[in-house]
């Protein structure tokens, strides 16, 4: 089975590199395509469909901002398996600060030189402690594209959706402070986890993914 990732805001493929699963599944990290003029995330989503071979049977994981992503592709795909990790699955779910920047503008006031910056105490929001997490996710930050940083916030601020799909599954960290876990609808929560758990707590993650995809008895690479 194809098992498709969509990072985060700030977010590469590393973000996931320590989940493991059976040697069987194909994993494909899609590359956020690029950004067209005056893109909306309706004709973005569009773009990100068309790396998704759905003649096959295939699930796919989003992470943060790849969760909207992938809530927006669910209107259209039909996934044996939809996860959410550390994300939302509707405008609801959303704390008001980000409703309310959202109505303000302000992400279009957002110098992109500032975005992909690793300021001290950053960290702290990612819910990462072990230094060679913190290092990895650095790095992530520095090698992300301001441009999409900037367009990425400000669709999430102004995110439309109102209804959560009834087919996903939902793990998020009890600790995240992105998108709190009291406003969410969260199928399991990881005690302690903060918004980059994915990394820090990947061992459970994996685990319960791979219980979810139905590999829950087999051998983990």
């Amino acid at each position: 089975m194809n098992i498709y990732f969509l990072s985060g805001l700030g977010a590469d493929e590393r973000a996931f590199q320590r989940l493991t699963f059976p040697e069987e599944v194909r994993v494909v990290h899609i590359k956020w395509p690029q950004l067209g003029q005056k893109e909306t995330l309706d004709s973005y989503c569009n773009k990100v469909a068309r790396f998704i071979d759905d003649t096959t049977e295939f699930s796919i994981i989003g992470f943060s901002f790849g969760g909207v992503v992938m809530v927006e592709l669910l209107k259209t795909l039909k996934p044996k398996n939809a996860i959410l990790l550390s994300s939302v699955g509707s405008r609801q779910e959303m704390p008001g600060i980000l409703k309310f920047l959202g109505k303000t503008g302000v992400a279009r006031l957002l110098p992109r030189s500032s975005l992909n910056k690793v300021y001290p105490f950053a960290h702290l929001f990612t819910g990462l402690k072990n230094e060679e997490d913190k290092k990895i996710w650095a790095a992530i930050m520095r090698d992300s594209d301001p441009y999409f940083l900037k367009w990425a916030i400000q669709e999430i601020l102004t995110w439309k959706n109102e209804k959560r799909p009834e087919n996903i599954f939902h793990i998020h960290g009890s600790k995240d402070l992105t998108f709190p876990v009291d406003l969410v609808k969260a199928d399991r929560i990881i005690a302690g986890g903060g918004h980059f758990m994915v990394l820090s707590h990947a061992e459970q993650i994996s685990r319960i993914i791979n219980e979810q995809l139905g590999y829950a008895s087999r051998t983990i690479i």
